[in-house]
């Protein structure tokens, strides 16, 4: 019988390694994007509407998705999106949007990624049709910002 080495603790507050076992794809004409998520309400939700529903406009912006719900906040009902408390932040080609609770949502328009960290009372219901439309508004805006001096110059 021989011993087992026991593995050390290596901390991960950034949720690096955090397992997001439900994953899909949803094939378009005008892309695909792969889905994963650690919630199955969720990454269910996005597959279902984009499937159905936004998935030619989503998938020209997105090729990849990847969301967890960090269940260590503390669980409870959905709780209604404050949209006067979240916080935009841009950085070149990458939105971020700050929620309560925890729920951050990174952006990037280069790599076509959606990395995002949500607090567990956010439902698929709230993250379709409250936190992304105001990511891509705010992505939007940066854009029209971008583009002002170039269009005022002809």
């Amino acid at each position: 019988m021989g011993l087992i080495e026991e593995q050390p603790f290596i901390p991960d507050p950034l949720m690096r390694f955090s397992p997001t076992p439900f994953t899909w794809a949803v094939h378009k004409s005008t892309g695909t994007i792969q889905i994963e998520c650690n919630e199955l309400g969720i990454a269910l939700g996005l597959w279902k509407e984009w499937r159905n529903v936004h998935g030619e406009a989503a998938a020209r912006s997105l090729q990849h998705v990847r969301l967890v719900v960090d269940r260590g906040i503390g669980y409870g009902g959905p709780a209604p999106v404050d949209q006067d408390a979240l916080r935009k932040i841009e950085a070149g080609a990458v939105s971020m949007l700050l929620g309560e609770g925890g729920t951050v949502l990174f952006f990037d328009a280069t790599r076509k990624v959606l990395l995002g960290f949500l607090s567990p009372h956010v439902t698929a219901e709230q993250l379709l049709h409250q936190l992304l439309p105001r990511l891509i508004e705010l992505r939007m805006s940066v854009c029209s910002e971008s583009l002002q001096p170039a269009m005022t110059k002809g």
